[in-house]
């Protein structure tokens, strides 16, 4: 009776500050507008491997490069390694520990004590006291196990996974952001070597119309000045080529220090710009697949973890059920170690639980519900930038697909002018300084329609980050 009334003095301050707890259990929702164009029959580019969305051959060598050799992504790999083993080290807590160990020793009982007055004159063996230095000998398992009797274990384990699952999508987000980066500094190297191209097709031009000044000034129709005029407009477009040359060292710098690599020249194919990029956006967006991205599905494990540890920071106020135990020989002689009578056993179980450290307790359960509350609300931030990034790049695309319509018009319209003019000028019904300013607007047209398209090609690649693609 005495053990009963224990129990029932102890239970109710074992349990008393449980019962006022309660974990936020709030499901995460963010709706999806519905003024925003979805596509239903799209392709998931969170699905999509980056092999099928590129098509340029250089391109994709230089991703799976960078995929192979980044230090980040390898630190990103190891990252999982290291969740992974937690994971399984939190499992290996739900079986007993068992251990095997073997021991010798000597003990020496006082003169003036209990056990040497009663032992001086006990015999061990027939014939023989036990002697005041008596050897120890000891083979056997130990072990201890606490039983996971309110899943406080398996808790943690759920915990452990839904972290080892994070630090995977991290990878991958790591890994769409990479190719991004790579895909990104291609683009822009091809552009800048386009406007190269551009800069010296319009010199050439300029070159041919200078020297038709030349022969007009030998005839009297010209004069040195115009010569001067278009002498110093070839010399500014050279300048101009050179510091673009100069573009191109730092960027192939700057990509190669992405593929974790030294400074070497990059290959890369001046027709890498094309249509096909598009297709995946013009019959709207996925929005309804972002919830896929793996930044996004990041914050939702962390989010899930963070309740977990809610629910071990709660149950960390539970009595915890420990058995210990031993099974082994144990005997004064080697000789006699293993025989049937030195055999040896001990067996315990305790119920233990916080008492004078439950303020401590409950200021760790107060820190994992804000800490649960703080990944909900990353979750949901998380998933609005995902949403915003993805409709403010798909409308800046479609403006920037009717810029380059009319852009492309215009070059048209100004290359027909050039034949006309330099016609008019050699028959003397033009002056020269409107040669010069047309070839100057033809110029500044094409570079102009040159930089929409790769603005074009890195928003198209802006999208495909922000859906999730590059797994």
């Amino acid at each position: 009776m005495r053990l009963k009334s224990y129990i029932f003095i102890i239970a109710p301050i074992l349990f008393s500050s449980c019962s006022s707890i309660l974990l936020p259990t709030e499901k995460p929702m963010v709706q999806i507008p519905s003024t925003l164009e979805i596509a239903t029959d799209s392709i998931n580019l969170v699905n999509l491997n980056w092999i099928d969305f590129f098509s340029d051959e250089n391109l994709k060598e230089l991703i799976q490069e960078g995929i192979n050799n980044n230090l980040d992504v390898q630190n990103a790999v190891l990252n999982i390694d290291i969740a992974a083993a937690n994971t399984q080290f939190i499992n290996g807590l739900q079986s007993p520990d068992v251990t095997a160990g073997t021991s010798a020793g000597v003990y020496k009982f006082g003169d003036y004590t209990q056990e040497w007055a009663g032992n001086k004159t006990t015999e061990m063996l027939p014939g023989r006291i036990i002697p005041q230095h008596l050897p120890n000998y000891n083979v056997g398992f130990t072990s201890s196990w606490e039983v996971d009797i309110w899943g406080k274990i398996k808790t943690m384990s759920k915990a452990a996974q839904a972290r080892f699952l994070s630090s995977f999508e991290a990878k991958k987000w790591l890994q769409t952001n990479l190719i991004y980066s790579i895909a990104s500094n291609y683009y822009e190297l091809v552009n800048i070597e386009k406007q190269i191209d551009i800069i010296n097709q319009n010199i050439d031009v300029q070159k041919k119309t200078l020297e038709i000044i030349k022969t007009l000034k030998q005839f009297g129709r010209s004069t040195e000045f115009a010569v001067t005029q278009f002498e110093s407009q070839i010399l500014n477009a050279s300048v101009e080529s050179q510091e673009l040359n100069q573009s191109i060292i730092e960027r192939e710098n700057e990509l190669n220090l992405i593929l974790s690599r030294y400074p070497k020249s990059i290959t890369r194919n001046k027709l890498t710009f094309n249509d096909s990029i598009y297709e995946f956006f013009k019959s709207g967006l996925p929005f309804n697949s972002l919830e896929n991205r793996p930044d996004v599905k990041r914050a939702e494990n962390e989010l899930i973890a963070s309740r977990f540890d809610a629910q071990i920071a709660k149950k960390a106020f539970y009595p915890s059920f420990n058995i210990t135990g031993g099974l082994g020989l144990n005997g004064f002689s080697p000789s006699l170690l293993f025989t049937i009578p030195s055999a040896a056993y001990n067996i315990l179980g305790g119920l233990t639980a916080p008492v004078f450290n439950r303020n401590a307790l409950k200021a760790s359960f107060k820190t994992a519900s804000a800490s649960q509350i703080i990944a909900l609300n990353n979750y949901q931030q998380t998933l609005i930038n995902a949403f915003s990034e993805v409709y403010t790049q798909y409308r800046i695309l479609q403006n920037l697909l009717e810029a380059y319509r009319l852009k492309k018009e215009e070059v048209s319209t100004l290359e027909n002018s050039i034949e006309n003019i330099e016609l008019l000028f050699s028959t003397n019904r033009v002056d020269y300084i409107e040669v010069l300013l047309l070839q100057q607007n033809v110029l500044k047209a094409k570079l102009e329609l040159q930089n929409l398209q790769n603005r074009q090609n890195q928003i198209a690649l802006n999208l495909y980050k922000s859906l999730g693609g590059g797994q």
